[in-house]
């Protein structure tokens, strides 16, 4: 009950910041916030942002801005189209080949685009209440989304559901919601962040599910977002402590923590480089740039041409 009051809070939210006099969503002229070992994080809006999702060549990505989808030109910050709605977005992904794009919504829904033509496909609509997150497998044939306690795997093609995982209460680990999923890039692991506090990572092998590894922020501080590096070495875990931790998922080593003053983590996405991490908040969105993989080494701060 609580998950669906601050779902239906966070639309009310949005809306009376939509209603005021907007910039412009991104910043022509980005500049450095934050700086740690690794990472600059340049600001790319201010404005409530729900999720982010980049294409699978890097092009564009994707953001959620409450009800309106719009995606951008990786480079150039170009509005290249939009997609407006009247149901708040919690998570947004892109098909590893490119040809549609999901989003979860605060309803039971999971609603699908092809990226050619814009037109809607058909929508998963089998979850018990509102959607929390929406991935899908690297081979492309399977979704996977969460809601409540469970994950639910559909097939893509048909848009039918294939299975349900068990209440996580129960049986996978967690104690409270599953706020967000995550397949690694070989498709052999899940990873999943609840309201507990704890990252979870799975075996997904042979139709199977069993814990892995437990990664934790702050006790009882909900993991609200995940998602893993291209290469599949680093795991990044987004909190309502307004923290990004950075994790070995081999041996559960915390490698680095990104912190900004911008809210609650709501999404996090790696660019396909795995250069950059895209990240968005209650109050805006950033995009988090490795220094150390920058393409250009003698400049003194990176741009977000190293995320192409």
């Amino acid at each position: 009950m609580k998950n669906r009051i601050a779902c239906a809070l966070i639309g009310v939210v949005f809306l009376s910041i939509h209603g005021m006099e907007q910039d412009k969503l991104f910043r022509q002229n980005s500049t450095v916030e934050k700086k740690s070992k690794k990472y600059f994080a340049l600001i790319l809006s201010n404005k409530l942002s729900s999720c982010i999702s980049y294409s699978p060549n890097g092009s564009e990505f994707a953001i959620g801005t409450g009800y309106e989808i719009q995606s951008f030109n990786a480079t150039n910050f170009q509005l290249l189209k939009s997609i407006p709605d009247y149901i708040y977005k919690t998570s947004l992904a892109y098909h590893p080949h490119g040809t549609e794009l999901a989003s979860a919504n605060c309803d039971t829904h999971v609603q699908r685009w092809n990226t050619n033509d814009g037109l809607e496909k058909p929508a998963l609509k089998d979850h018990s209440t509102f959607v929390t997150c929406v991935t899908y497998h690297p081979n492309g044939k399977e979704i996977a989304t969460s809601s409540n306690y469970y994950i639910y795997i559909w097939d893509t093609l048909s848009g039918l559901l294939k299975r349900k995982l068990p209440p996580s209460k129960h049986s996978t680990g967690h104690w409270g919601y599953i706020n967000s999923i995550a397949y690694s890039p070989d498709g052999s692991e899940l990873a999943s962040g609840g309201d507990e506090g704890f990252t979870l990572i799975w075996n997904h092998e042979n139709e199977s599910v069993k814990r892995k590894m437990v990664f934790q922020h702050k006790p009882q501080v909900p993991v609200t977002c995940v998602a893993y590096h291209p290469n599949g070495n680093e795991l990044a875990s987004g909190s309502r402590d307004k923290t990004i931790r950075l994790w070995n998922p081999k041996d559960g080593t915390l490698e680095q923590e990104l912190q900004a003053d911008a809210g609650t983590v709501t999404c996090l996405a790696y660019s396909p480089n795995g250069k950059c991490l895209g990240s968005t908040y209650n109050n805006g969105c950033l995009i988090w740039i490795n220094f150390e993989d920058s393409t250009n080494q003698t400049a003194s701060t990176p741009t977000i041409e190293d995320c192409d």
